[in-house]
């Protein structure tokens, strides 16, 4: 008889802009490719520097395409809330304007 092995998975917890918190399922080669970064990544980066550079923008629009968690969109809508009342400038309008 043989036993093949199974890989563990790990429970880990994030840090979500939200109050509540998220629990993810690490599985070791499932998944684990952090090379991009999440949205809320972006998102802290933005709220952080007060600064939206066009290619943070552009990496949204991306990452928005495709799969996303809630955690994600409540963090992207904070975003969009924070340019709205002018506490993040954006590069992309900040070169529309100098060319008006």
């Amino acid at each position: 008889m043989y036993l093949e092995a199974q890989p563990t998975a790990t429970l880990m917890t994030t840090q979500p802009l939200s109050s509540s918190p998220e629990v993810m399922v690490n599985v070791p080669g499932f998944g684990d490719d952090r090379s991009m970064p999440l949205i809320r990544d972006i998102v802290q980066q933005a709220l952080a520097t007060c600064y939206l550079s066009l290619e943070a923008e552009e990496q949204l629009r991306t990452m928005l395409k495709g799969k996303y968690d809630v955690v994600d969109l409540k963090a992207f809508m904070q975003l969009q809330s924070a340019v709205m009342k002018g506490k993040v400038r954006q590069e992309a309008r900040e070169r529309i304007q100098s060319n008006i």
